[in-house]
């Protein structure tokens, strides 16, 4: 990809979260900045033209790639300076990017996910969705209320107790009913 596009690709990589990797994907999440340290130096290596363990790329790519980290925490973010070439950021708005970048301790290139085909209504769903999805996970849930979204994380943990406990009342209504009701 980055040879079809000269200078326009940037390789990211992250560790999500433990929410995201161990209970959506069901993957054991273990030592998120060790690993993703590794996986950095290892794919920079690979990239180069050196071998990793037993693997070695039949071409390396002709220019240096950028890697950029995914990072929100203080950990992460100082990898994404050490390691990377730049940090990825989601779900983070301009009120709070400065004041990350400040966090990683070098001057590195930065990447806010934002994508949005257009402003249909049906983006919009989509993105308030994904939005709200994430907004449960605890992780996100803190770094959105850390950038003045503190009611609209709550409204959407209320939503979802409300949605849950619906759910579960429905499910316990048919289960008492014949199957011809």
């Amino acid at each position: 990809m980055a040879e079809l596009a000269p200078g326009c690709f940037v390789l990211g990589l992250g560790s999500s979260t433990e929410v995201v990797v161990q209970q959506w994907f069901d993957v054991p999440f273990s030592r998120p900045l060790p690993r993703t340290r590794e996986a950095a130096l290892a794919v920079r290596a690979l990239l180069s033209g050196q071998r990793v363990r037993a693997m070695k790329l039949r071409r390396a790519p002709r220019a240096r790639l950028p890697i950029y980290i995914a990072a929100l925490g203080p950990k992460m973010l100082r990898l994404a300076g050490e390691v990377g070439d730049g940090v990825v950021f989601f779900l983070c708005g301009p009120r709070i990017i400065p004041e990350l970048l400040a966090e990683v301790g070098s001057d590195v290139d930065s990447v806010a996910l934002v994508v949005l085909p257009g402003l249909s209504a049906e983006v919009r769903l989509a993105a308030r969705r994904i939005i709200a999805t994430y907004a449960l996970v605890p992780f996100y849930a803190r770094s959105l209320a850390r950038q003045g979204f503190e009611d609209e994380v709550a409204a959407v943990g209320a939503a979802c107790i409300q949605a849950i406990a619906k759910r579960r009342l429905d499910r316990s209504r048919t289960r008492w009913w014949p199957s011809w009701c």
